[in-house]
């Protein structure tokens, strides 16, 4: 079970590319670290707001929080 999750909101879908590999960049998170992440991005073609839970649990750490808020396109990373 997760015991954190980062929320990641996002205006442009530029910005998925960044977040991934930032994500892959980091070491295997520790069972103590792992978490869901969750990205929210709003899709104004459709007026509608997405979420999306990665496959893949993640580093859910203070550290990665800042690393993915200095992507372009990224408004917010909340760890929760």
């Amino acid at each position: 079970a997760a015991t954190s999750q980062l929320r990641v909101f996002v205006t442009s879908e530029s910005a998925l590319a960044s977040i991934q590999r930032r994500l892959k960049a980091v070491k295997p998170a520790s069972d103590k670290e792992k978490g869901d992440v969750i990205i929210e991005m709003q899709l104004a073609d459709l007026a509608r707001q997405v979420e999306i839970t990665l496959p893949e649990a993640a580093a859910c750490t203070p550290a990665m929080r800042g690393a993915l808020k200095g992507v372009e396109g990224v408004v917010d990373v909340e760890l929760v």
